[in-house]
């Protein structure tokens, strides 16, 4: 019960259970007890911290609010600025705060002393918290494509760690020969390489001005190229980071594929109405080849040999050393929109717009087979969709394709939440995979909302949402290329789950897709950390396994430790006898 505001009485547990209200103005952001639990603190979305206090000598459990403070004003802002995260470390007595604005703050407990006052920028701060010790403080800012991680050490006022991602959809990714560095690009002009081991970002380059549209490695490893919708190739260096090539189209064009020979010195760029074929070492057009009716969608590269496939229904084999001759034109039954060599060069795989995957032998060019992929596409429903489900996934299709490092697998994937894995001598579905359970996304659900169907139409065409929703709303506005303030009566839609590229990691264990939710990496390996103690040249499984075999127990035992792999650590406490 409240008693003129201030006090609350609270029952005992084991014999009532009940809600209260402590006099909030707002939702509450977080409770914390502390002090031996004879004190709680609470924060709600307007700011306002309240401290209550348990009365001594008391039958019952009594709370005393001894603290009521706003903590906006404690940093000179008193309007339009909500409190969306809080954290408390009880061992040094901190609260931290994030708000909308971007402003993070820390006081002292129990005095709400502002003890540091900070800003990341103009993105709210959904998620905020201490370390154990009190020392460091992860922030979460952002939201979708905008997100960051920060790790701040607020006593010296310095960075721990800062990632961000792409600000906008990421079009193209390609591992390195290694397989130690993942390679993205985005719509936003980015290239950043990723440490497949730590999953972080090591390095970011922002020469491209327009869209990235495609990426490769060179076969050494040494560098990577990425092509862009402003007509140009970039070449960055992996050891030095710098942009030390530009190959720029003698036309005015977008360029959208890319790949490379296996040396390195010939780099092949397909653009919406020309095919153009560069020298890496002299960053001179070699050749313009000429021959498709319609839009290139895609290209791969083996040895000597380039083959491309258009929307014309043609694909077309390509002699790069002798002059760029065509060599033989193979008219497909429908366009042409992916085209993969296998590793070895023995078989060539072309996915068409009906979505089968036609198997060439690349010794004759002829046809040895097909995959139909159609029937296990399982396109979902839009919210605004007004045709049938099977009426629909019969404009989608899988638009890209993959082959394993041992060419025995093949992955496709496009304009599904659904992505599949085919044997390649088998022609037949080994797995599939699902992309999102994010239901904000449109193409995620099976089925639509018939409940949302009414006599006024969609209610999903309509925005209901005020302006208390509008940060949990999921929709995306609609706006112009390099605006940042625009109207707010804007329409707004819902991304659709769609994949735009796949690539295998060559050690044949990951493989990673871009999404519009961003890259997925699936492995067959359970991710583990290795962090070996005082590792020397003895510390081995093989001398874990002698010591126990001779039944020195406590010597197995330090060393299984010292190595501090989880599965030895185990058999070696089992094989313990019980006596000792």
């Amino acid at each position: 019960m409240q008693l003129d505001g201030l006090l609350m009485e609270v029952p005992d547990s084991s014999k009532n259970l009940g809600g209260f209200t402590f006099g909030e103005r707002a939702s509450v952001v977080g409770v914390w007890f502390f002090n031996e639990n004879n004190e709680f603190l609470s924060v709600d979305k307007s700011g306002i911290c309240s401290i209550f206090e348990l009365e001594n000598n008391s039958e019952k459990l009594i709370f005393e609010r001894k603290i009521r403070k706003c903590l906006t004003s404690l940093i000179g802002v008193t309007t339009n600025l909500g409190l969306l995260s809080a954290s408390v470390n009880k061992q040094k007595k901190l609260l931290a705060t994030g708000f909308s604005n971007g402003t993070f703050c820390i006081f002292d407990i129990p005095g709400l002393s502002l003890l540091q006052n900070f800003s990341i920028g103009d993105k709210q701060i959904n998620s905020i918290n201490f370390n154990s010790r009190g020392d460091w403080l992860a922030i979460g800012c952002g939201r979708g494509m905008d997100a960051q991680l920060i790790v701040w050490e607020w006593q010296s006022e310095s960075h721990i760690l800062k990632q961000q991602s792409h600000s906008q959809t990421i079009t193209a990714i390609a591992y390195s020969p290694d397989g130690s560095i993942l390679a993205t690009g985005a719509e936003d002009g980015k290239v950043k390489l990723w440490n497949c081991a730590t999953s972080f970002c090591t390095v970011t380059f922002i020469e491209h001005e327009t869209g990235v549209t495609d990426i490769c490695f060179t076969q050494n490893g040494k560098a990577v190229l990425s092509s862009s919708l402003e007509g140009s190739i970039r070449a960055h260096d992996l050891k030095r980071y710098r942009n030390f090539r530009t190959l720029v189209a003698p036309k005015q064009t977008q360029l959208h594929l890319l790949c490379a020979d296996f040396s390195g010195d010939i780099v092949a760029a397909a653009s919406r109405d020309l095919f153009e074929i560069y020298s890496f070492e002299s960053s001179e057009v070699l050749d313009v080849l000429t021959g498709h009716s319609n839009l290139i969608s895609g290209l791969t590269y083996f040895e000597n040999t380039l083959c491309t496939v258009s929307l014309d229904k043609t694909m077309k084999i390509w002699n790069i050393v002798d002059g760029g001759n065509c060599l033989e034109t193979v008219n497909l039954l429908n366009e042409g929109l992916d085209v993969k060599y296998s590793p070895n060069g023995s078989l060539l795989a072309v996915l068409c717009y009906d979505s089968n995957i036609n198997l060439f032998n690349t010794l004759n060019t002829s046809q040895i087979g097909i995959i139909e992929t159609k029937l296990d596409i399982d396109a979902g429903r839009q919210r605004i969709d007004k045709v049938k489900k099977t009426t629909s996934e019969k404009n989608k299709t899988f638009t890209c394709i993959a082959f394993s490092p041992n060419g025995q697998l093949l992955l496709a994937g496009g304009q599904s939440n659904i992505f599949c894995l085919y044997s390649v001598a088998d022609r037949i579905k080994v797995r599939s995979f699902k992309l999102s359970s994010n239901y904000s996304l449109d193409g995620v659900n099976l089925d639509i909302n018939y409940r949302k169907m009414t006599e006024f139409g969609n209610l999903d065409l309509f925005d209901l949402t005020d302006s208390d929703e509008e940060e949990t709303n999921p929709k995306k506005k609609i706006r112009l290329p390099g605006t940042k303030h625009t109207d707010l009566s804007e329409r707004a839609v819902r991304p659709t789950i769609s994949m735009s590229k796949i690539a295998f990691s060559p050690n044949g264990l990951d493989f990673a897709v871009a999404c519009t939710e961003g890259v997925c990496i699936y492995s067959l390996t359970k991710p583990r950390r290795f962090d070996p103690l005082q590792l020397e040249s003895n510390v081995t499984p093989k001398e874990i396994l002698n010591s126990t075999i001779n039944g020195e127990h406590v010597n197995a035992l330090s060393l299984a430790l010292r190595l501090n792999d989880r599965e030895i650590v185990e058999r070696t406490i089992e094989a313990i006898p019980v006596e000792q």
